[in-house]
């Protein structure tokens, strides 16, 4: 459509109710690199697992930096483990193949080492289905709502246990 402005020079104006194509080819850029990033980063947390040892005492090493000093904030202010502390050595020894020491570092671990691991498949997924033109996957709500009560559960639920039990 063609429209004078008040200077008489004709202007082109987008018909309305159309989408312009550039502002969805950015959106699928910027979810393509959102599901790249997310992808790297679990793969990542995966291979580092993967790449640290555990010492027979629980101590976690890394190559070619040594010991790892512990972590947790909550440990060293307050006294005690908080409800995540063991999840790295845990992730350690799932990596490692060792499921009853990793349920022993911490029982939530293998639950939140699956997680982590799941979103590997289901970014590069995403990216497949947005490189060619299908929209992205959606969980239900519900599911997504029950399976973070579930990890919240599960991490409360080992702790009380570990702190009181």
């Amino acid at each position: 459509m063609l429209s004078s402005s008040p200077d008489s020079t004709a202007t082109l104006e987008q018909p309305t109710g159309l989408p312009s194509p550039a502002p969805a080819i950015a959106t699928s850029n910027t979810r393509i690199g959102y599901h790249a990033l997310m992808a790297c980063g679990a793969a990542g947390i995966l291979l580092l697992a993967a790449v640290m040892h555990l010492s027979a005492g629980g101590l976690v090493t890394l190559p070619l930096v040594g010991t790892l000093p512990g972590m947790c904030i909550w440990h060293r202010v307050l006294g005690f483990d908080c409800p995540g502390c063991g999840l790295t050595r845990s992730f350690v020894a799932l990596a490692h193949g060792q499921f009853i020491r990793a349920w022993q570092f911490n029982p939530a671990g293998p639950l939140m080492f699956a997680l982590v691991a799941y979103q590997v498949p289901f970014h590069v997924v995403q990216i497949f289905r947005l490189r060619n033109g299908r929209g992205e996957f959606k969980h239900r709500p519900l599911t997504v709502a029950l399976v973070s009560w579930l990890v919240v559960a599960a991490l409360i639920t080992q702790w009380a246990f570990r702190m009181w039990g």
